[in-house]
C-alpha cells in the first residue's frame, strides 16, 4: 500500500522561513567593529575585486579602489568614500547593515566633509572646486570655482573686499589646497601657500587671521610655501594643518602655535593624514612609499616633542592581521574619527577602508628621524 506523508502547515511554513534564511544571510560579518583597543578591521575593500561598486553590494566584498576621499557623517556614524572605475565620480556610503549604496556627484575632488546634513567636496588638483551635496535628496551645488573664467570673491578679515590686484594674485594660489569643515560647520581652505579662508557664501570667500598664525607659517615654512598634506578640525573653533616640514595647530581659543619637524625628516616621505587627539597630541600618519616601507607613525606632543609610535610593520596587502600594522603601512586616502571613538581610514595603497581603536596608553620612543 502507498502513503502520502502529510505536512502540517506550521512546519511547511518554518521549512520555507528557515530555507529562506539560509540562502540570504551572509557567511561573514557585514559590519566589523574594533571591540579592544589596538585593534583594526577591514570594513570596506575586496583585494580580488576590481568592479565599480554597485548598489546593494556588501562594502567587505566590494571594490574600495579609491584615489583619495573619505569622511564619516558625525550625526549617523556612516562612512562615505569617493570610488573609482566609474566614467563619472561616485560616492559610496556603507550603511548599518554593510551595504553599499553609491551615487553619481559632478565633482572629481578627492577631498570630502560632512556637517550639517550637507557633503562638502573640494578639488584643486588645478583649479580650485568646492561643492556640497544634500545628504536628504543628494542635490549638489557648486559653492566656489576657479575655472572656466570665474574666481570667488575674497575678502578681508574684515569683510571688505581685497584690491583687484590682490584679487588676481589669489586665483593662482589654489592648487594643491586642502580644506575640512570646522566643528562650527564653516568650511575653511588652507591654500598652497598656507593662508586661511572662511567660505562665507556661495563665491565668497573671507581671510582667516588666527592670532600667531602668519608667525607659525613662517616657522614651519620659513620664505617657502607650507604645501598642506592635510587638515583637520580640532573641536570648535580649532585646526590642524599639517605641512610638509612642519605642522600648524590653531587652538580652540584661537591662537595658533607651530611645530617645525626634524632635518632629518626631508629625505624621508612626508606624513599625508593628521587627526587631532583629546589633551593636545596629534596623530601623523602616512609617511611612507614604494621604496620606503617601513611605517613611521608618529604622535606630536603639545610641547612639540615627536614620539615614533609602535604600531607594527611593514605589512603588505596580503599580510592583514588585525593589528596597527596594516593603518600603519598604509598611503591614507582619508582619516576621519567616527562619533564611538573609533577612527576611519582609507588606504589607496591597498584599496581598503579600515576602522581601528588606538592604544589605550598612547606613547613612544622619541622620534630620531
Amino acid at each position: 500500500m502507498r502513503y502520502t506523508r502529510v505536512i502540517p502547515p506550521v512546519a511547511l511554513l518554518t521549512a520555507t522561513l528557515t530555507a529562506c534564511t539560509h540562502t540570504t544571510a551572509p557567511t561573514f560579518n557585514p559590519t566589523p567593529h574594533p571591540t579592544q583597543p589596538a585593534q583594526a578591521v577591514i570594513i570596506a575593500g575586496s583585494p580580488d575585486d576590481y568592479r565599480p561598486p554597485r548598489d546593494g553590494d556588501y562594502a567587505v566584498r566590494s571594490s574600495a579602489q579609491s584615489d583619495g576621499g573619505l569622511t564619516v557623517d558625525p550625526n549617523t556614524g556612516l562612512t562615505y568614500y569617493r570610488t573609482v572605475g566609474s566614467a563619472d565620480p561616485h560616492i559610496a556610503r556603507i550603511e548599518r547593515d554593510g551595504r553599499l549604496t553609491t551615487f553619481r556627484v559632478r565633482n572629481p575632488g578627492d577631498q570630502l566633509a560632512i556637517a550639517g546634513g550637507k557633503l562638502w567636496i573640494m578639488s584643486s588638483a588645478k583649479a580650485l572646486r568646492l561643492s556640497r551635496v544634500s545628504l536628504s535628496d543628494l542635490r549638489e551645488q557648486d559653492v566656489l570655482r576657479s575655472d572656466g573664467g570665474r574666481a570667488p570673491q575674497i575678502m578681508g578679515p574684515s569683510g571688505r573686499p581685497l584690491a583687484a590686484g590682490r584679487q588676481k594674485q589669489m586665483n593662482h594660489a589654489w592648487e594643491g589646497a586642502r580644506f575640512t569643515v570646522r566643528g562650527d560647520g564653516v568650511p575653511v581652505i588652507v591654500t598652497r601657500g598656507g593662508e586661511l579662508f572662511e567660505v562665507a557664501g556661495t563665491g565668497k570667500l573671507r581671510q582667516w587671521a588666527p592670532v600667531g598664525y602668519e608667525a607659525a607659517v613662517r616657522k614651519v615654512a620659513g620664505t617657502g610655501e607650507l604645501r598642506p598634506r592635510d587638515v583637520s578640525a580640532d573641536e570648535r573653533r580649532g585646526l590642524v594643518v599639517l605641512g610638509v616640514r612642519g605642522l600648524v595647530h590653531v587652538r580652540a581659543d584661537g591662537a595658533a602655535s607651530a611645530v617645525r619637524f626634524p632635518a632629518s625628516t626631508e629625505k624621508t616621505p612626508p606624513w599625508s593624514a593628521v587627526a587631532p587627539l583629546t589633551g593636545g597630541s596629534v596623530l601623523l600618519l602616512g609617511g611612507t612609499s614604494a621604496f620606503q616601507r617601513e611605517p613611521r607613525p608618529v604622535l606630536v606632543r603639545p610641547d612639540g616633542t615627536l614620539e615614533l609610535l609602535a604600531f607594527g610593520g611593514p605589512a603588505w596587502c596580503d599580510q592583514f592581521d588585525g593589528t596597527l600594522a596594516a593603518v600603519a603601512s598604509a598611503e591614507p586616502g582619508g582619516l576621519a574619527q567616527a562619533p564611538d571613538g573609533s577612527y576611519v581610514l582609507s588606504d589607496k595603497n591597498c584599496g581598503r577602508v579600515y576602522r581601528f581603536r588606538l592604544p589605550e596608553n598612547l606613547s613612544g620612543s622619541t622620534y630620531r628621524g
